[in-house]
């Protein structure tokens, strides 16, 4: 037997009524003990994982072996266990990293031999698996070997001043919720602060108008004045006219 399969993890996507998922990997030894199924819910905040527990009277159940030492194919959710649509099913492979084959002179098997190393690899690639979900350096990165300062409670991590490790921050999550929320109000504050300016010169600007206005009636009751005097003025002489000219002799 050789192990020609890659795949150690699947992911699926749960819709409320599918029940049945592939088990995408060849189990090693026993398939049970190797096969771990998760539910990751989508619905919450923040996403939680959950392991599930394989059995007829818990979450799920191992099926698809044609024969009594056939590998199972399928886990099977029971009624009541059956993934959401907000759910997603990972199936993986977990093995203990151990050694279990002990060859002697006489009991030397060549299947055995496959099994184990089948085994080997089948770590291998479960290894594999975990770093491809770690954060690694580039291949060209000349850090050298980074190391994790202690933990501090409510504390991020940021490089230190050479760039060559990590460490902890001078300050908090707090910290930085408390700053982002005086930036917020700070915003809120200059933006109230600049419709107000605006408001105010849109008043100076009315009140500008309002005033040329006024100066524009200004001078034209003025003008209307001296039309109104020149008038007066018109009709006195006209009348100082007509009484001081003579009545006729007849």
């Amino acid at each position: 037997m050789s192990l020609s399969n890659l795949t150690v993890k699947a992911t699926y996507q749960g819709n409320g009524s599918n029940d049945t998922f592939a088990i995408p990997f060849d189990p090693i030894i026993d398939d049970s003990a190797e096969t771990f199924v998760y539910i990751r819910d989508e619905a919450v905040d923040p996403i939680t994982q959950t392991l599930q527990v394989e059995g007829s009277l818990s979450d799920y159940q191992l099926t698809g072996a044609v024969l009594p030492t056939d590998f199972h194919t399928n886990v099977v959710f029971n009624a009541g266990s059956i993934p959401a649509a907000t759910d997603k099913v990972i199936v993986i492979r977990v093995m203990p990293l151990t050694q279990t084959l002990n060859l002697t002179n006489t009991n030397f098997n060549a299947n055995s031999v496959n099994k184990a190393l089948d085994r080997i690899v089948a770590m291998v690639q479960q290894l594999d698996e975990k770093l491809q979900r770690a954060a690694i350096m580039r291949v060209s990165e000349q850090a050298g070997q980074i190391t994790l300062p202690e933990p501090e409670a409510s504390n991020i991590l940021q490089w230190n001043s050479g760039g060559t490790d990590l460490e902890n921050a001078p300050f908090t999550f707090t910290d930085i919720n408390d700053a982002v929320t005086d930036a917020q109000t700070a915003q809120a504050a200059a933006e109230a602060a600049q419709a107000l300016a605006e408001t105010a010169k849109t008043a100076a600007e009315l009140a500008e108008t309002n005033a040329e206005t006024a100066e524009t009636n200004a001078e034209l009751a003025e003008v209307n004045a001296e039309t109104a005097q020149a008038i007066d003025e018109l009709l006195v002489a006209v009348r100082s006219r007509r009484t001081s000219k003579k009545p006729r002799q007849l």
